[in-house]
C-alpha cells in the first residue's frame, strides 16, 4: 500500500513540475530561446551525420545544464559601465 502511495505521489509531483517547467519555457523571451534552437539544430546535424540515435538525458544532469547558464545570460543583458 505505501509503495503504491509513493508511486502517486511520484507522479503527481512529476506532473507538477513538467507543468511548471511548461509555464517557464512559454514566458520566455525569442531572444533567450534563438540560441539554444541554434545548438540544438547543430546538435542534431551532428548525430544524423554519425547515424546515432539521440539519448533523452534525465532530470538531474537537465538542471546541470540549465543553472549555470542563467547567470551569464543575466551578464550578457546588462550594460556595460566605464572600462
Amino acid at each position: 500500500m505505501m509503495s503504491c502511495m509513493l508511486r502517486i505521489v511520484a507522479g503527481v509531483g512529476s506532473l507538477i513540475c513538467d507543468g511548471l517547467r511548461w509555464l517557464w519555457l512559454t514566458l520566455r523571451s525569442t531572444s533567450a530561446v534563438e540560441p539554444e534552437n541554434l545548438f540544438l539544430r547543430r546538435q542534431l546535424a551532428l548525430y544524423l551525420e554519425r547515424g546515432v540515435k539521440p539519448r533523452r538525458i534525465g532530470p538531474c544532469l537537465d538542471s546541470t545544464y540549465i543553472r549555470p547558464t542563467q547567470p551569464l545570460r543575466r551578464a550578457r543583458s546588462q550594460p556595460v559601465t566605464g572600462i
